[in-house]
């Protein structure tokens, strides 16, 4: 080989100095890597020990780095080295991995022999092999084809099943890989692209990949092509490295490479491995500055040998300054060394000349006497630097748990905040709001209070769900049936309670009541194409309404989102939010069909409005001709609570309460006696006081507050020592007081009570001496033998046992839910359809339905009640012009120890009608309603 033009002249030290700049990254721009040859074996084997000491076991970041050893670079030919580097490049030794992707799918085409004995067709084959090479496990020729699938089952449904698992499985995987490798869908496929698109073996005559592919093959590549195909393999193993140094935002692991990979090539005769690979990386690179790729190879290699290739004396530009502005303007020191700058200055001129060897640095090591100082430098270390900090490992690692602390936290806080969590299915919208979980759910996805105490009423909340998904698919099955959705809004959380006290009664008894009715119109026929379908969705407001407002916002966004909403039931506790709710309910025409408010003229909040139970007025009314007939009391005192409320303005329950009772009371003179009315000595708000003047009061004491407070006013009655007042009653609010074991074992013994039943029609007792009647009878069979319904079952002790009994508000709530399906029944009779389509109907039709068939007026009140009424288990129901019931049967029950459970109420004085032709007028019960 000729004696190189251009040699540059430096000892051992300096070009150990030199290529340890040159390894290290640069944190900005990269700089181009010369070829670098040592033009004495002897003395550049010694550099090349000195670099290997130097690159052994740096951490924690290691240079990748390869020795070639002059075994491997005379021996091996160059498609042999080329693996070689490969393979020792990508090991898990250094911490960020080189993967050779496109050089290696190059370097198996090259392997594969598609003309062997017995095969297919080639790109049939060709096809096979790619695909074996991305799988695990087989290419799916084993399992049976999709018409094999159908035809081995005997079981039609089977057979669709194993077809649909063959389509996932074998076909998908078929459409995908084929997508893929023709490399035309962006986002997939890149590296079947690059094939295309570089310049060697003139991919642009083949179709696509697979044909290009088919002509690296064994058997089908020409010897002509060799020297093409070399070049395409040198190209793809600086293509991989030139990705796997790439920095984007989008690939850390580029940030992180802060060295650049070297390669230590001991000996490089001419006509060997080593010198091929110079010679291919040369053209390479040469052809990518030719065609303006303007991209640099992250690849130095390093070679000893006595025979250097020459290298045109190409005059070097004037370019000091530009070298200097590089220098300021990169940081990077090597652009100040005077080495790299006479070869940089020269590669211009060596690649517009297109030379064979411009990348080639050829270095004449000489001696300069001092080699100690290399044994000095070859003891120390080239260390990578440390990666910017944002792609540091722990840093990467931070951001990562940020990311997914702020998903999560994004999660948490549109999924009910945290302690309101709820799985994403259904209709489920809870947020966390003064430690409540306000919000609205339908399905498993939340449950309202679930705390350990509280297991009856997530039960039946869990019940209610269970069939919102038995009535979703009796309507699959069954198009043409009517399906609704309503949604019931009450006080779920919030209450203050003692352990393994059920304090929730009243709605866990609604719950149930909505559950019956559920029950009824999932087990109809399927057949039966007009019995509606009932979804009910459960929405908490939190303790005492207090957030009743903002849940009623949520039902509306809801609503208009959903066509299948009728009405609102619920709507617990009459207070002034409540009242506000009303109003919000009428504005977005929402009908509220409430199982148990009482307060007087409630219903002026809203023209949509219907009432199940009767309100304050006809309980004032019941107590007053109770105390006149037959307690014969002349006088009374009346004790009222609000619970937390401090304001009696905003209890308009209490308030309407104690106002009925203060007027109707003076007012209960028995003429034909001729006694006066009633006299009201006191009207006292109980806040704790001691209630010593009421022992042996021989009047009428009335409770006309919370129940929340009678537990409390018992125990002060308590220590009167047995000279209780003769004569107690309670409004119908002490009825959750009642239904609480745990907090009626501490009420006085012997201390007999009445209190107001707004459903007494609907109790035990009553329903097994009424089973035959329409309502009450189905009810009763629902409750007493309904299978995986109420647990325990209601009522299967008859009359007087000690069985599980029907809570006070359970018939109020059914008769309120199959009031609105009555009206939907009603609406979907009339319309001819095939299918039921939600929008036939509308909430303001529903109501009117409701109204319509069941309101009377003042002119004729009496002619409509000798007609069909409402038939509720409650009793039967008109309404007035407001949506309150008329002469809605109310009752008065007695209990003479309180603490014993295993004594029932019974009934002692009502008023009203029970069904249709009765005398509305008060007395008391008749032997066969007792």
């Amino acid at each position: 080989m000729a004696t190189p033009t251009l040699v540059f002249q430096y000892g051992k030290a300096e070009v150990l100095s030199f290529i340890a700049l040159l390894v290290r990254r640069p944190s900005r721009a990269d700089h181009r890597l010369p070829l670098i040859w040592l033009n004495d074996r002897g003395s550049g084997v010694e550099i090349l020990d000195a670099l290997d000491g130097q690159l052994d076991g740096s951490r924690p970041y290691k240079v990748p780095n390869v020795r070639v050893g002059a075994d491997e670079a005379v021996n091996l030919d160059f498609r042999q080295l080329l693996s070689f580097l490969a393979r020792k490049l990508n090991v898990p030794e250094f911490r960020e991995r080189l993967w050779f992707r496109h050089y290696g799918l190059a370097e198996w085409l090259l392997e594969q022999n598609l003309a062997e004995p017995g095969s297919a067709d080639p790109p049939t084959r060709l096809v096979g092999l790619l695909r074996d090479r991305y799988r695990t496990s087989g290419d799916g020729n084993n399992s049976p084809s999709g018409r094999a699938a159908v035809a081995a089952s005997a079981n039609p449904l089977e057979a669709i099943f194993k077809f649909l698992m063959w389509l996932v499985l074998h076909m998908a995987p078929n459409v995908l890989f084929r997508a893929t490798v023709s490399g035309r869908i962006p986002g997939i496929g890149r590296q079947y692209r690059w094939f295309m698109r570089q310049q060697y073996m003139r991919p642009w005559q083949s179709v696509d990949f697979l044909g290009f592919a088919e002509r690296l093959t064994k058997g089908v590549r020409r010897r002509q092509d060799d020297d093409e195909i070399d070049q395409l393999l040198v190209r793809a193993f600086l293509e991989d490295l030139r990705r796997a140094y790439s920095r984007k935002l989008w690939r850390i692991e580029g940030w992180r490479r802060t060295a650049y990979p070297i390669v230590l090539i001991d000996e490089a005769a001419p006509g060997s491995g080593g010198a091929r690979l110079l010679e291919l990386i040369n053209k390479v690179r040469n052809e990518d500055v030719r065609n303006e790729t303007g991209r640099n190879d992250p690849l130095l290699v390093v070679c000893a040998s006595d025979q250097v290739p020459s290298t045109p004396d190409t005059a070097a530009a004037d370019t000091g300054a530009k070298f200097e502005e590089l220098a300021r303007r990169c940081k990077d020191p090597v652009y100040v060394n005077s080495l790299y700058r006479a070869w940089a200055g020269a590669l211009p001129g060596s690649n517009r000349a297109v030379a064979d060897t411009a990348w080639y640095l050829p270095i004449s090591l000489v001696d300069q006497g001092h080699d100690d100082t290399v044994s000095s430098i070859a003891g120390q270390k080239i260390e990578p630097s440390r990666p910017p900090w944002f792609a540091r490992r722990a840093v990467v690692v931070i951001a990562v748990i940020l990311l997914g602390v702020a998903a999560a936290g994004s999660y948490v806080e549109t999924h009910g905040g945290f302690g309101c969590l709820y799985r994403p299915f259904g209709r489920v919208s809870v947020r966390s709001i003064d430690h409540q979980c306000i919000g609205y759910s339908d399905s498993g996805g939340y449950l309202f209070n679930d705390q350990p105490e509280r297991s009856k009423l997530q039960d039946v909340q869990d019940l209610i769900f269970r069939q919102n998904d038995s009535a979703r698919t009796a309507w699959e099955r069954n198009p043409r049936r009517p399906y609704v959705t309503i949604v019931y809004i009450g006080p779920l959380t919030g209450r203050p309670v003692r352990p393994n006290e059920e304090s929730y009664v009243a709605e866990r008894e609604d719950l149930e009541g909505l559950a019956v009715a559920q029950y009824e119109q999932n087990n109809h026929p399927a057949s039966d194409g007009n019995s509606a379908l009932l979804d009910v969705v459960i929405a908490n407001a939190g303790y005492q309404m207090k957030y009743v407002g903002q849940v009623v916002d949520m039902v509306a966004d809801l609503a208009r989102s959903d066509p299948t909403m009728v009405a609102v039931t619920g709507i617990v506790e009459s207070r002034t939010v409540t009242a506000k709710a009303l109003q919000k309910l009428n504005e977005i025409g929402l009908p509220v069909v409430t199982p148990g408010l009482g307060a007087d003229r409630i219903s002026d909040n809203s023209r949509m409005y219907l009432q199940i139970g009767p309100p304050n007025l006809d309980e004032a009314t019941l107590i007053s001709e109770y105390a006149k007939r037959e307690l014969k009391v002349s006088r009374a005192r009346i004790y009222w609570t609000t619970g937390t409320e401090p304001d009696l303005e905003n209890d308009l329950y209490v308030k309407t309460l104690i106002s009925d009772l203060n007027s109707i009371l003076p007012k209960a003179a028995d003429k034909t006696a001729g006694s006066a009315g009633i006299e009201v000595e006191s009207t006292v708000k109980f806040s704790g006081q001691r209630l010593d003047e009421e022992c042996g009061y021989d009047g009428l004491l009335i409770f006309a507050g919370r129940w929340t407070e009678y537990g409390e006013f018992l125990q002060e009655l308590e220590k009167c020592n047995g000279n209780y007042p003769r004569r107690l009653v309670a409004d119908d609010s002490v009825a959750r007081y009642l239904a609480n074991p745990v907090l009626r074992r501490y009420a006085p013994e012997k201390l007999p009570m009445t209190y107001v039943s707004r459903s007494a029609l609907g109790s035990c007792g009553y329903l097994s001496g009424h089973s035959g009647d329409g309502a009450r009878g189905r009810f009763l069979r629902i409750v007493r033998d309904g299978d995986n319904l109420l647990s325990p079952q209601r009522c299967t002790s008859g009359a007087g046992g000690s069985a599980e009994q029907v809570g006070e508000r359970s018939p109020l709530a059914y008769d309120a839910a199959m009031l609105i399906i009555d009206a939907v029944q009603n609406l979907a009779g009339r319309l001819r359809r095939e299918e039921w389509d939600p929008r036939s109907i509308d909430p303001v039709a529903v109501h009117a339905e409701m109204f319509g068939q069941y309101s009377v007026t003042p002119a004729e009140p009496n002619k409509k009640y000798t007609e069909k009424p409402f038939d509720g288990v409650s009793g039967s129901i008109w309404f007035d012009l407001s949506g309150v019931p008329v002469n809605k049967r109310i009752s008065l029950l007695e209990i003479q120890n309180i603490p014993s459970l295993e004594q029932l109420p019974a009934e002692v004085f009502h008023c009203g009608i029970a069904r249709a032709g009765d005398d509305p007028a008060c007395g008391k019960p008749q032997i066969n309603e007792r």
